[in-house]
């Protein structure tokens, strides 16, 4: 038999989790190797030595004869037998505990075929865009929407305007055609079922090839972070080829790519205008690109590791980044291109960073297991969280700033009080390491997606709901 294939991105993924989990392995060995140095005495290679009582014809040596042993191996048995019981007992009231802990997610969405990395939501459109080592984005459309009439009506007029006298008007028309997705293939099948000019038959065919590359499809190699427009109009991704492509949100297809980054594009982020996008990779390069014409306005050096995670304040005026095993999270003067705060105070490669709603507070995660929220107007430490994990890979602000999320190397999302700092939830639906999570614009929703190639979503009325009940 042949050499079982894999999918693609699966053998960039194991050998990303190989290097990105190379902290934890040497964490790991340090904490085994405590007893290392030193030979082991014969007490701690053998174990206790225990005494041995022989027995002759089945009669124990000592003050019991056969006949008085028979009680008590009667009364042993009753005992073992109470005790099994009672241990029963004890591990289903600790099963109905830990049931009663976990607040259950939706249905998954359609999976990926490899870890989901970056989840991003779209304002106002109930769409959910994800990242995977499979090479792809998915679109997840949580409500579908009948088109509007007036919508129908502009698609209707854009058809004859591909036969207008006006080459512009003509030109205009195929442009805003091919940023319509797979609901304009009824209209272009009826298009080229009519008898119309060459030029308009040859235009509908172009837009049925476009429409032929499945939405998502365009990366090389594993897309590491997605990110949406404020008006929801584009997405962002990153991807381990070096490039960033930016997507029309409505068709799914690419609008225009961006290269530059030479050990891969790992993260990205729109400015809240809309004019930028900002990318981090493994040159250790932010580079900033104009959205409307692709060109690169600048590139900001001083991280001395992969960047992880980009994130624009909401005012716009100011960059984080996440600067991987250089152990810092800096903050960037976007206007001036320079950096204005370095927080040092990790242990390890930091990962994932998230700002609050109103701009106040930033929460940085990653290999040392912390979760350190900062001040940004004087850079001091405003809270400091302990999930009880080794790994943070991802952490995302509610959008009234009360709650965080924070995920990480095990099945589970957690949900704090930032005022309290006390963790609230603890949401159960993966089978492993958890990569990204993301809060919807309207607090609704909390999405995941991890290792186990799942994307999952919760409803946080119900699971408020369920804690209130408890």
């Amino acid at each position: 038999m042949g050499r079982s294939e894999e999918s693609p991105g699966v053998t960039s993924e194991r050998r990303d989790r190989s290097a990105t989990d190379a902290g934890d392995a040497r964490r790991q060995r340090g904490r085994r190797g405590q007893g290392v140095g030193r030979l082991a005495t014969r007490h701690e290679r053998d174990g206790p030595r225990l005494r041995r009582w022989p027995r002759r014809r089945g009669i124990l040596r000592g003050s019991q004869s056969r006949r008085a042993a028979r009680p008590t191996v009667a009364a042993a048995a009753v005992g073992s037998s109470f005790i099994g019981l009672l241990c029963i007992g004890l591990a289903a009231a600790v099963l109905i505990a830990c049931q009663a802990a976990f607040a259950q997610a939706a249905p998954p969405l359609e999976p990926h075929r490899a870890t989901v990395y970056s989840l991003a939501f779209a304002p106002g459109s109930g769409v959910l865009v994800s990242g995977s080592a499979d090479r792809t984005i998915k679109f997840h459309r949580l409500a579908d929407a009948p088109t509007a009439p007036a919508e129908r009506q502009r698609r209707e007029t854009l058809l004859e305007a591909l036969d207008d006298a006006r080459f512009d008007v003509r030109q205009q028309a195929f442009i805003e055609l091919a940023s319509l997705g797979d609901e304009l293939l009824p209209d272009l099948r009826q298009t080229l079922a009519q008898p119309r000019s060459a030029e308009v038959r040859v235009r509908a065919w172009r837009l049925l090839q476009g429409l032929a590359i499945p939405a998502g499809v365009g990366h090389q190699n594993e897309v590491r972070g997605v990110a949406v427009s404020r008006d929801g109009s584009l997405v962002a991704s990153a991807s381990r080829d070096g490039r960033v492509i930016l997507w029309s949100m409505s068709s799914g297809r690419p609008v225009r790519v961006l290269e530059g980054h030479s050990e891969g594009a790992w993260c990205a982020a729109f400015a809240p205008d809309g004019q930028a996008v900002v990318s981090g990779g493994g040159d250790q390069a932010i580079r900033v690109w104009s959205v409307s014409s692709g060109e690169l306005l600048a590139v900001w050096t001083g991280h001395a590791s992969t960047v992880h995670q980009v994130a624009f304040s909401p005012d716009g005026k100011l960059l984080a980044s996440a600067g991987g095993f250089d152990k810092t999270c800096r903050l960037w003067d976007v206007s001036q291109g320079r950096v204005r705060t370095v927080w040092d105070r990790h242990a390890d490669a930091v990962l994932c960073l998230a700002f609050s709603p109103d701009g106040r507070r930033l929460a940085c995660g990653g290999y040392d297991g912390a979760v350190y929220v900062w001040s940004v107007a004087d850079a001091t430490l405003a809270a400091e969280l302990r999930p009880g994990r080794d790994v943070v890979r991802a952490v995302a602000f509610s959008p009234d700033g009360c709650r965080l999320a924070v995920a990480g190397d095990d099945p589970h999302v957690q949900v704090w009080d930032v005022a309290t700092r006390q963790r609230t939830d603890l949401l159960k639906a993966h089978t492993d390491a958890v990569h990204a999570v993301v809060f919807s614009p309207d607090g609704k929703w909390l999405a995941s997606g991890g290792r186990d190639h799942a994307v999952r979503l919760w409803n946080m009325a119900e699971v408020r709901d369920e804690r209130l009940a408890q």
